[in-house]
């Protein structure tokens, strides 16, 4: 039940219709009701292969419900199929940082940065969150690897310049 009586009726009609579907899930997540938002998805089991994308929104809610396993399982099923997603994956790390599954959150992070091995984005990812942990080697390694991949990436240098600083290599 999202409350909203138009949404529910149109998928009542047409439950594969992936529009409402998908906007009635954006709006839970968005108002923090990340339980309702799984069962909307449980409720058709080929939405998620139809929309892979929404893995990484099912992990982000199974996350934020402290449903570590699950969300790890979630991740794994879907981050393979949708890697330009990258911006959904870091709610879910620094979510299970916070709760102190390090471990899980590690495991998510080098995930997503060996299946987008050139993927600058993912190695800024995985730089910034090892940064935030205290990694500061961790996080200029990853820099580096992102600017392998892409040598003019501004924020890549930027966050090799602030790795490198905080691992004593003041005067480079």
């Amino acid at each position: 039940q999202t409350g909203n009586k138009a949404f529910e009726l149109v998928l009542k009609q047409d439950p594969l219709l992936i529009v409402p579907r998908c906007g009635i899930i954006n709006n839970l997540v968005l108002d923090f009701k990340y339980s309702d938002a799984l069962a909307i998805m449980a409720e058709d089991p080929s939405f998620i292969d139809r929309c892979p994308e929404y893995g990484l929104v099912k992990s982000r809610c199974e996350a934020m419900l402290a449903k570590t396993a699950d969300a790890v399982v979630s991740f794994e099923k879907s981050y393979p199929r949708v890697r330009g997603e990258i911006n959904r994956v870091e709610p879910i790390v620094l979510e299970l940082y916070r709760q102190g599954n390090t471990k899980e959150a590690e495991q998510l992070m080098a995930r997503c940065v060996e299946l987008c091995s050139t993927d600058a984005d993912a190695c800024l990812l995985a730089s910034d969150l090892q940064f935030k942990l205290g990694n500061y080697q961790a996080s200029l390694d990853q820099a580096d690897k992102g600017l392998q991949s892409e040598p003019d990436h501004s924020r890549l240098k930027s966050f090799k310049a602030r790795a490198m600083y905080a691992v004593g290599q003041k005067d480079e």
